[in-house]
């Protein structure tokens, strides 16, 4: 007979024992633990009918007890999976019946799914996270009366999606998100998905309407005070996309307002990326020993607070304005080192663009071959990363490759 039975014979789980088991003093043993799980597994796996609620939620509590065990033990996979289990022992089919969850297995399903939703991110798993997030959402809906938690919920899986690039679903999200915040009161809340929506626009190219979102992030910042402190990612979001508008003036004095913030409240990573986008516009305007200062500058504060990913970008921004002045051994140079520390610290993304940056260069090298090559390693990190836009800007890019190796079908 097996541990779980055994343990299913001797009613070891009524309501007496099952407290004593959890008395936060009582560290259980493996012996213990391996009699817990046997007797879940054992149920669900004999495929036994629990008619008794009650039975259910004694189950599912141990379970999440020992789950809870596993992760102070650092054994978060594992007390993932067990988490699992009691999902599916909390679900109505493992109740026998087809009812409305009552009052404390839906308490307990919503701080499990809650907990596991928590873990997944823990470990990086954002697939896991945004699987559990929505059921967490949908849990969360059904009981109501907790609004509040379900625009942190929506304003994570949002995140989830930004992270992976994709950003019309990450705009949706926020969105949303955005309504609880207002229906909720919460001004922060509001203005950090307003800041959203605006760099998500910004990402999908949609400048005017990113402008929008920055501008209404602003005013909501100067209402509630903070835009000393705060408004100089809002002042340097608008510079950017006024950048992208080609109004460099305007994108200038935005820049120039939140390097100010910046250095008044000794935000040194702020600063430094807002030195890095005054160099952008410099360049813009073809003011390149200006844009080379400024982009120094940045590179500096980036060394000096260990921004490896800043530093990177830098050196790809350094890249671009050499390659503007027909300087492409130095062009060269600082984008092998961008690339360098993009493959370093895992950035995907920057990877594939300093891929593509190369390729544009060895294209002005006449290396037609090279580029080719260059541009294709970039559109498949594009594709892998589901990244869209820069996916179809390097079939745009590798077309005119081929047209120019007179390979004009496909090109096409």
């Amino acid at each position: 007979m097996d541990l779980g039975m055994r343990l299913g014979s001797r009613k070891v789980f009524d309501h007496c024992s099952l407290r004593l088991f959890l008395f936060p003093r009582i560290i259980p043993s493996y012996h213990q633990m391996r009699l817990c799980l046997g007797f879940i597994f054992s149920r669900k796996k004999k495929g036994s009918v629990m008619n008794n609620t009650n039975e259910v939620l004694q189950i599912v509590y141990v379970g999440a007890f020992v789950a809870s065990f596993l992760k102070i033990t650092i054994r978060v996979p594992k007390a993932i999976e067990l988490y699992k289990e009691c999902l599916i022992l909390l679900d109505n089919k493992a109740l026998g019946k087809e009812t409305k969850m009552v009052p404390a297995s839906s308490v307990l399903h919503k701080q499990i799914l809650h907990t596991v939703f928590l873990d997944y991110l823990r470990t990086s798993d954002y697939t896991g996270a945004i699987e559990c997030g929505r059921k967490f959402l949908v849990l969360l809906r059904m009981c109501g009366g907790e609004r509040a938690l379900e625009g942190k919920v929506v304003m994570k899986l949002a995140e989830l999606f930004e992270r992976q690039c994709n950003y019309r679903k990450a705009k949706d999200l926020y969105e949303k998100a955005l309504a609880i915040k207002i229906e909720t009161g919460d001004r922060e809340g509001e203005e950090t998905c307003y800041g959203h929506i605006g760099l998500a626009l910004k990402s999908l190219g949609e400048y005017a309407k990113a402008k929008e979102y920055f501008e209404k992030a602003l005013t909501v910042r100067k209402v509630i005070g903070n835009v000393e402190t705060t408004g100089c990612r809002d002042y340097g979001e608008l510079g950017t996309v006024f950048r992208n508008l080609g109004d460099n003036t305007r994108a200038e004095e935005y820049h120039m307002k939140a390097i100010a913030i910046a250095k008044d409240t000794g935000q040194r990573q702020a600063e430094a990326a807002q030195f890095g986008n005054l160099g952008l516009v410099y360049q813009s305007l073809g003011e390149h020993a200006k844009a080379i200062e400024c982009i120094k500058k940045a590179l500096a504060i980036r060394k000096e607070i260990g921004d490896k990913k800043g530093e990177a970008a830098d050196y790809g921004n350094l890249g671009a304005v050499f390659c503007s002045l027909c300087k492409y051994g130095k062009a060269n140079e600082y984008l092998e080192r961008a690339l360098a520390i993009r493959k370093e610290i895992c950035d995907r993304k920057g990877e594939a663009v300093d891929y593509a940056n190369l390729a544009r260069l060895y294209h002005y090298l006449g290396e037609h071959v090279k580029a080719k090559e260059y541009f294709e390693k970039a559109l498949a990190i594009f594709r892998e990363i589901g990244y869209r836009q820069g996916e179809g800007r390097c079939y745009g890019a590798i077309g005119d490759v081929f047209s120019l190796l007179g390979k004009h079908a496909k090109a096409q």
